[in-house]
């Protein structure tokens, strides 16, 4: 079903459709009984096991460390993460600003920055010549700031050796929003820190 809606939408922007297949649910009210939901069967529950984010930094070097860090951190998206740049930063405030162009919500919010990613962040400012980073420079880009697309195949290798399996880098943001509730923080609080648009 998902696919259909998709081929639907990809017809009707590229002029092969002059309307969807399957119409919006706003689109007629008395119509409303017709649509069709895709039903989600099973949530991915995965979370860190003991033990997991050490080695998980152990192994992990460089780039891809600096991303686990700032993900388990704060809760970001991957790509939120990797379209940082650094005038998006502010090191002194302790401040990550994630714009909303960048955002699956489409707002913009400020995180906090921890004391941990603090230092990440400051061993990171500098290009190989120790020269700051400008900028427009990313944050989790290459070490002269150019952006990084994935980080698949190195998550992959990384989890390889790492000797853990079934962990996808998505899997970080449902263990920080754990963590964040767990601790005691407020609903709402928890769903700024993740960009979610709907509290549910």
């Amino acid at each position: 079903l998902q696919f259909i809606k998709t081929l639907s939408a990809w017809g009707v922007k590229y002029g092969y459709l002059a309307r969807p297949w399957i119409r919006p649910l706003v689109e007629l009210k008395q119509e409303v009984d017709t649509e069709l939901r895709r039903e989600k069967v099973a949530r991915r529950n995965r979370r860190l096991r003991a033990g997991e984010e050490q080695v998980l930094l152990t192994v992990a070097t460089g780039r891809l460390y600096r991303v686990i860090v700032a993900a388990l951190d704060t809760g970001c998206r991957l790509g939120e993460l990797l379209w940082l740049r650094w005038r998006e930063g502010d090191l002194d405030r302790r401040e990550l600003r994630v714009l909303a162009i960048t955002a699956k919500d489409n707002e913009d919010r400020i995180l906090p920055i921890s004391a941990r990613l603090r230092a990440v962040l400051e061993m990171a400012r500098h290009d190989p010549a120790g020269q700051v980073l400008g900028p427009e420079a990313y944050v989790f880009g290459s070490a002269v700031g150019e952006r990084t697309k994935s980080i698949k195949t190195v998550w992959r290798t990384v989890c390889r050796k790492a000797n853990i399996r079934d962990l996808r880098f998505h899997d970080l943001r449902h263990e920080v929003g754990s963590r964040f509730l767990e601790a005691g923080w407020p609903l709402h609080q928890v769903q700024y820190m993740l960009g979610h648009a709907d509290i549910k």
